[in-house]
């Protein structure tokens, strides 16, 4: 892709820290359903990629 666009994305706004660090030990979530939903909007609102058809790829495991 040629003529990219660029926005920024807050990664801390997908991250939760685990609140019970003497059970689990200290652990970042990562809410990639969320993040890549928002990447696909993003994408899909932009008038430059109005003609492309956005497909979400590589993570498996929230799909099964």
């Amino acid at each position: 892709m040629s003529n990219k666009s660029y926005f920024t994305i807050d990664v801390f706004d997908y991250v939760t820290e685990e609140e019970n660090v003497e059970d689990y030990g200290k652990r970042f979530y990562i809410d990639i359903s969320r993040l890549s939903t928002d990447i696909e909007r993003k994408l899909e609102k932009d008038p430059k990629y109005k003609d492309y058809m956005v497909e979400i790829v590589g993570v498996k495991r929230w799909m099964d």
